[in-house]
């Protein structure tokens, strides 16, 4: 590359770097850079605009809960729990009297 009478001496840009496009000035870039770098950016972009297929099943919908049928489960639950330790109870109650009499 030749300016008014100076010789200057170009990098050699590796094949995929995109730096130089980023933090040099485009008119100091070779033209077939600039060519193959504007053509990469309008593919890429090109590709972008396509829609795509989800790539993951889409989940049911969550079923939300009112305040009140959140309280209804919730009193049921600790009936459920006062139940089950009443009968564990009884039954460690039952449990120590038939045990063997000495």
């Amino acid at each position: 590359m030749k300016t008014k009478g100076i010789l200057v001496f170009m990098k050699r840009i590796k094949h995929n770097d995109l730096l130089p496009w980023f933090t040099m000035d485009h008119g100091q870039l070779p033209a077939s850079y600039l060519k193959s770098t504007k053509k990469f950016f309008d593919e890429l972009k090109a590709s972008s605009d396509k829609l795509q297929a989800a790539s993951v099943k889409l989940s049911p919908q969550l079923n939300v809960l009112t305040t009140e049928e959140y309280k209804k489960l919730e009193r049921k639950y600790k009936n459920e729990n006062k139940r089950s330790k009443r009968d564990n109870r009884i039954n460690d109650k039952n449990f120590k009297d038939a045990g063997p009499k000495l």
